[in-house]
């Protein structure tokens, strides 16, 4: 069987607070992982739409798109995120 040691540190609370903020502040720099981007491919295909409603939803902010190019027909991407975000709150059966 384990031994576990258990250690009480007393210190001053402003203390302990900066202290666990900074445990936090290091723990999310280290966990994040950069924000997958969906194709508008995968998200008419999740939501089951066609290229006309992705493309209105986009022309009146429903959906937030990116281009990684400034070219008139780069192709557009939508943050995973940003989907399942909309997608939680119900913005697309609002938008059909």
């Amino acid at each position: 069987m384990d031994k576990i040691n258990l250690v009480s540190i007393v210190m001053p609370e402003d203390e302990w607070n900066e202290l666990r903020n900074q445990i936090k502040s290091i723990f999310q720099r280290t966990t994040k992982e950069p924000d997958e981007l969906m194709t508008a491919k995968e998200v008419m295909e999740r939501l089951k739409i066609g290229r006309t409603t992705f493309d209105r939803w986009i022309l009146n902010g429903t959906i937030t798109a990116e281009r990684l190019s400034p070219k008139k027909y780069a192709r557009i991407y939508v943050k995973r995120s940003e989907f399942e975000r909309l997608l939680n709150e119900g913005a697309f059966n609002e938008a059909q």
